[in-house]
C-alpha cells in the first residue's frame, strides 16, 4: 500500500476502502513503501517506517481501509488513539467495516461519504457522526477520509477520527440557550414564534383553527416585591410545570418574558374545546403555590389573565396573532383579572386605543396625576447612592399606578410629548435640588431623565432643559438626558450640534441599553456621550453565559479607555453585583440595589446614606 496519502483537496463526501482480505496484517500494510509522489514531495523520501511511526503515534484516531468495489470499507489498520476513542482493542477493529464503527443511525451517511471518495467523485470526505462505545455511551467524532496510495495495486482509504463530543455538547448548550428559557426550561419567544409560523403554514395542507393563549400572572409583581426575586423565580418554575402538565403535549408552552407565558395550539377544534382548555389553564394557575425559601415555607396566590387569538387563514401574521392575544389579555386584566378574553376586532382598533390613552394622559396631566418614581444608582466601590433615575408613572383612579409601557408610545407620537417631557424635566430638577441640599457634604447627586428623540432634539434647540436646570438651582453636570441607541439612529447633523451645545452648558448625555443596537461605536464617535448603561439582558447572563461575561467586560473596558462613566442596569442578585465589582464596573442599579420608589422613600434613604 502507499504508506502516505496524497494531499487531498477540501470537499464534503465519503470514501470506501480496499479489497484487501479481512485478515491482512496491519504491520504489513503499514510497511508498504510510499508512492513516488510522496517521495518527491519536498525533495526527500518518506519511508514506510516513518509513516508507520506517524500513523501509530498520531494523537487522533487513524485507520486504513479498503477502497475496492468488491470489498469496500474494510478496516485493515488502526492506531491506539482510535482504539481508545471507540473503547475497543485494535485487534477487534481490524476486519470490521468503517460503517460498523459508527452509530447505526449514521451508518448510511458514512457509507455514502466513503463511496464518494473511493469512486473519485470527491477528493476528501468529512462527516460528523455518533459512535457507540462498548460501555454503551455515545460520543461524537469527525471523520476525515481520503484516498491513500496503493497497496499491491489496490486503492486504500486513510482516515482520521477526531473526538468532537465536547464541541457538540457546547453547540447543543448554545442552541438550547438560544431557543429555551434558562429558568423554566420552556421554549422561549424565538422558538414559540417559529412554532406558530409552522402551525399557520400547516393550515394550507389541512384547514383548521390555530390558536395562542397569552397568559400574564396577575399578582406576580406583589410576590417579587414582598418575598423577593428568589421566591418569584420559584413561582415561575412551578407555573411552568403546571402548564406542561395541563396543556396537551402536542401544543407548545413557552415563556415570553417575565411572568408572561404563551401556549401555541396547532388545532384547537371547536369553541367548546377552546373554552375547556383555557379554563383548565386558568384554574390550575389559580391554585396556591407553596414555595420554600431556605427554612421558610410560603404560600403564594397569583392567578392569571389570559388573552386568546384564533386564526384560520394561513397567511395570518405571527406578530399579528401575538398582538391580538396581548390586547385581549390586557382587556381581561382591565375587566377585573383572573379571567380570559378572546380577541375581537373592536379590542384591536388602534385608533380607539390611541384616543383613549391620549384622553387618559391629558386628564392625568390636568389633574396632576403624573408622578415620578426614582431608582437609586449605587457606586459599587463605596456602596453609596451616587445618582437616581427618574421613572414616569401615571396614577389611574381605579387601577392605581400605570407603568409607562401602557402609555409612552402614545405620548411620544402625540403633541403631548412636549408638555409631558417639560413636566418630567421640571419635576426631576426640582427634586434633585432638594436632594443635593441633603447630601451637600459628599459628591453631588446626579439625576438621569429618560427622553425621546423628539424631546432631546427640541430641548437642545429651545434650551428648555437649561432653563429648567437653572431655575431649580441644581449643580452643573448633574443632569443626564438618557436616550436609547435607537433614539439616535438617523439623527441629523444639526441635532448633533445642539446636543454638543447642551453638554458644553453642563447637561450630560447617557446612552441607555448600550450594546443592543447595531451601531454602538458609531454613536460614541458622533455624539457627545458621557455615560454608557449596560443593558440588563447582559447583566442577567453574568456567571451563566460566557458571552455575556465578555460583553460586560468589554463595555467596562471601553468606558475606561474612552473616559466614560459606565452603569450596569438590572442587577437583581448579589452574585451579579459581585461579578460587576470583579469586572471593575463603577456603578449599577437594579432591584437588588434599590427598587423604583416615591420621592419621600428615597429621601429617607439619602438621609441614611449621609
Amino acid at each position: 500500500m502507499g504508506a502516505t496519502p496524497a494531499v487531498p483537496g477540501e470537499s464534503r463526501g465519503g470514501a470506501p476502502a480496499t479489497d484487501r482480505p479481512r485478515d491482512a496484517p496491519s504491520d504489513q500494510v503499514l510497511a508498504e513503501r510510499p508512492d513516488r509522489s510522496d517521495r518527491e514531495a519536498d525533495g526527500r523520501a518518506v519511508t514506510g517506517a516513518q509513516f508507520r511511526s506517524a500513523f501509530t503515534a498520531a494523537p487522533v484516531g487513524m485507520l486504513l481501509a479498503t477502497a475496492e468495489p468488491g470489498q469496500p470499507n474494510v478496516v485493515v489498520a488502526t492506531n491506539d488513539a482510535l482504539a481508545q476513542l471507540l473503547g475497543r482493542p485494535s485487534s477487534e477493529l481490524v476486519g470490521m467495516t468503517v460503517p460498523d464503527l459508527v452509530n447505526p443511525l449514521d451508518a448510511d451517511d458514512i457509507a455514502e461519504v466513503l463511496a464518494g471518495v473511493s469512486s473519485g467523485a470527491t477528493r476528501r470526505g468529512v462527516w460528523e457522526h455518533r459512535v457507540r462505545r462498548v460501555d454503551g455511551s455515545i460520543a461524537w467524532a469527525r471523520l476525515s477520509v481520503a484516498l491513500a496510495g496503493e497497496a499491491d495495486g489496490r486503492k486504500q482509504l486513510i482516515g482520521h477520527l477526531e473526538d468532537v463530543t465536547e464541541h457538540r455538547r457546547t453547540q447543543d448548550e448554545q442552541t438550547r440557550h438560544a431557543l429555551y428559557d434558562g429558568l423554566t426550561g420552556l421554549a422561549n419567544r424565538l422558538l414559540a414564534m417559529d412554532q406558530l409560523r409552522r402551525v399557520l403554514a400547516a393550515l394550507r395542507e389541512q384547514p383548521g383553527r390555530a390558536a395562542i393563549l397569552y397568559a400574564d400572572l396577575d399578582r406576580f409583581k406583589a410576590v417579587n416585591d414582598t418575598y423577593g426575586r428568589d421566591v418569584g423565580d420559584r413561582v415561575l418554575v412551578e407555573v411552568a410545570a403546571r402548564l406542561r402538565a395541563t396543556v396537551p403535549h402536542l401544543y407548545l408552552v413557552a415563556r415570553l418574558a417575565g411572568d408572561e407565558f404563551l401556549v401555541v395550539c396547532h388545532d384547537i377544534g371547536s369553541d367548546e374545546d377552546l373554552h375547556e382548555l383555557v379554563e383548565r389553564v386558568r384554574t390550575v394557575l389559580e391554585n396556591p403555590v407553596d414555595v420554600r425559601s431556605g427554612t421558610v415555607s410560603t404560600t403564594v396566590f397569583v392567578g392569571a389573565s389570559i388573552g386568546v387569538s384564533v386564526a384560520v387563514d394561513p397567511d395570518t401574521g405571527t406578530e399579528q396573532m401575538l398582538h391580538e392575544a396581548g390586547t385581549a389579555m390586557r382587556e381581561a386584566k382591565r375587566l377585573g383579572r383572573h379571567r380570559y378574553q378572546v380577541f375581537e376586532t373592536s379590542l384591536g382598533d388602534p385608533a380607539t386605543r390611541w384616543l383613549q390613552v391620549e384622553r387618559d394622559l391629558r386628564t392625568a396631566l390636568a389633574e396632576d396625576r403624573m408622578v415620578l418614581h426614582y431608582q437609586p444608582i449605587v457606586d459599587l466601590v463605596t456602596g453609596r447612592i451616587s445618582g437616581v433615575e427618574a421613572l414616569l408613572r401615571m396614577v389611574d383612579p381605579v387601577r392605581g399606578l400605570v407603568p409607562p409601557g401602557e402609555f409612552i408610545d402614545v405620548a411620544e407620537e402625540s403633541a403631548l410629548t412636549y408638555p409631558l417631557g417639560d413636566w418630567v424635566v421640571n419635576e426631576a430638577c426640582r427634586q434633585l435640588a432638594v436632594w443635593q441640599e441633603i447630601a451637600r457634604s459628599g459628591p453631588a447627586l446626579t439625576m438621569a431623565v429618560n427622553v425621546t428623540g423628539r424631546q432631546a432634539a427640541e430641548a437642545a434647540r429651545s434650551g428648555s432643559v437649561l432653563t429648567e436646570a437653572s431655575t431649580a438651582g441644581i449643580e452643573a453636570g448633574t443632569l443626564f438626558l438618557e436616550v436609547t441607541e435607537r433614539t439616535l439612529l438617523g439623527a441629523a447633523d444639526d441635532v448633533v450640534a445642539d446636543l454638543e451645545a447642551l453638554t458644553r452648558a453642563g447637561v450630560r448625555l447617557t446612552i441607555d441599553d448600550f450594546g443592543t443596537g447595531y451601531s454602538s461605536l458609531t454613536y460614541l464617535q458622533r455624539f457627545p456621550v458621557h455615560t454608557l448603561k449596560i443593558d440588563q439582558s447582559f447583566v442577567a447572563g453574568l456567571g451563566v453565559n460566557r458571552r455575556d461575561d465578555a460583553i460586560v467586560a468589554a463595555v467596562v473596558a471601553l468606558g475606561a479607555a474612552l473616559g466614560l462613566e459606565v452603569v450596569a442596569e438590572g442587577v437583581e442578585t448579589a452574585e451579579q453585583q459581585a461579578a460587576l465589582q470583579a469586572l471593575g464596573c463603577p456603578a449599577a442599579q437594579g432591584y437588588f440595589l434599590g427598587r423604583p420608589m416615591p420621592a419621600d422613600d428615597l429621601s429617607r434613604l439619602l438621609v441614611a446614606n449621609v
